[in-house]
């Protein structure tokens, strides 16, 4: 096959380093413009417009994805240390704005008031509390504003440790409480780092919906994130207890990581995984359990029972089913999936665990979908490229497009035009017709192709 002289070109400065920072560098430098933006429309009085967020952080996706396709077109590889400092940079426009679209943190800042004060921040719904005198001003401001007051917590234990430590240095304050989940975001961009290298690092380090949901919306997901992400490491390392123990962890910030536990679990040794899992999870439930609360379940049987949004199959089911069946319907049909996957899985020679296909699978099958919880898919994603859940990552932020974001009162707050479910699930269906097309998707292929630029553990 010949190569024309434009192609030498492209490839000549592809492979030479300073046609690779010119490139990132320009890229990040315009990337931050977004996110400054962003910022700065949060800082207004007014809601930010719904044309100025996406064409916002749409432009952050395209500059990715253009980097991302050139390259993989090219060969080149992209300079970690120049992806690192462009991703603290992009987080650290984000730890200065307001939240969007958003007023989850209220209930963070309120359960670490909770905390510090009575010793277990279940049990007790926080709208009990609205008659009652002396609660500092901030964190009356907080409970003015949380969103279902008349339920318990749902946010397990390792959370509530770190709303409480937020509270102790700072009460009631957003920024300190970002700061903490900063930490947790830099920690598992310095793992996908030392296991992750070129393409895959920067699908990671840049991905926008990290970088908003996190930064600017401060979605404590990432810690759930970083923990089960480090049990997928101590996995492929034959560290499993504390494979198992770190599971028991993420389980410990919301309940759905269990999920991940048969990939992670060891086929001689199952009973001792199970005694590890339940020693950690118990041990970090324990100190709730025995003031008599039932920690953050209470919660959970009530968001379980009555919560939607955004949801994919179960909003098919709820067409024709009333959700009393829907939801035993979906958790079945998960199931079944999930012991199919697994078990192909164990018979396969490929030792790739598929938590991307696991939380793909959950997410389809669950009642609500909200755009952080794919947080905790993106850094399995980022080791597996491909087309579906890439376009998952896009999609899922077409959901803020409610009646209230709308401003429209014949929807209600929650509610979605008619035309959003097909168009978001649409794109992700296009993104698996694209990875049906051929057994690898181009981008998996060039990384296949390309095994001595990147990391094994990637595949």
């Amino acid at each position: 096959m010949t190569t024309t002289t434009g192609e030498k070109r492209t490839r000549a400065f592809a492979t030479s380093t300073g046609g690779k920072n010119i490139l990132l560098h320009s890229a990040g430098l315009v990337s931050t413009g977004f996110y400054v933006c962003l910022a700065l429309f949060s800082k207004q009085e007014t809601p930010v417009d719904l044309t100025a967020f996406y064409s916002l952080l749409g432009g952050a996706w395209v500059l990715l994805l253009g980097l991302l396709f050139y390259y993989f077109k090219t060969g080149a590889l992209p300079q970690t240390r120049t992806i690192l400092v462009w991703a603290i940079i992009f987080r650290l426009a984000g730890l200065a704005a307001e939240p969007v679209y958003e007023d989850d943190y209220f209930r963070f800042l309120w359960d670490g008031w909770v905390f510090a004060e009575t010793g277990n921040p279940y049990g007790i719904p926080p709208m009990e509390y609205f008659s009652q005198t002396g609660i500092p001003k901030k964190i009356g401001y907080a409970l003015e504003r949380l969103n279902n007051p008349d339920a318990p917590t749902i946010y397990g234990p390792v959370l509530q440790g770190l709303f409480i430590l937020s509270y102790w240095a700072a009460p009631g304050n957003l920024f300190v409480l970002k700061l903490f989940f900063l930490l947790f975001d830099i920690s598992l961009l310095a793992l996908m780092a030392r296991f992750c290298t070129g393409r895959n690092l920067l699908f990671y380090a840049w991905c926008p919906l990290l970088v908003f949901e996190i930064s600017f919306n401060a979605h404590p997901d990432i810690v759930g994130a970083v923990l089960l992400t480090a049990a997928f490491f101590c996995r492929k390392k034959e560290r499993f207890s504390w494979a198992i123990a770190l599971c028991a962890a993420a389980a410990s910030v919301k309940i759905f990581a269990l999920i991940a536990l048969p990939f992670l679990s060891t086929r001689g040794s199952r009973l001792k995984d199970a005694a590890v899992f339940l020693f950690t999870f118990g041990f970090l439930h324990l100190p709730f359990l025995v003031q008599g609360s039932a920690a953050e379940f209470e919660g959970l049987v009530v968001f379980g029972k009555f919560w939607e949004f955004n949801s994919a199959l179960f909003g098919v089911f709820g067409l024709f089913l009333r959700p009393e069946l829907a939801r035993p319907t979906c958790l079945l049909i998960f199931a079944a999936l999930l012991v199919t996957l697994w078990r192909r899985w164990q018979k396969s020679e490929n030792t790739a665990m598929p938590l991307d296909t696991v939380f793909g699978l959950f997410f389809l099958c669950s009642p609500v979908i909200n755009p952080w919880y794919l947080l905790w898919l993106v850094p399995f994603a980022a080791m597996r490229l491909r087309f579906w859940s890439i376009a998952a990552l896009i999609a899922v932020s077409l959901s803020y497009i409610t009646g209230i974001n709308l401003g429209d009162s014949a929807l209600g707050n929650f509610e979605h035009p008619l035309w959003l479910r097909p168009v978001e699930f649409g794109i992700v269906i296009l993104g698996l017709g694209l990875d049906a097309v051929q057994r690898h998707s181009p981008i998996k292929a060039r990384i296949l192709r390309d095994k001595r630029s990147e990391h094994p553990n990637n595949i």
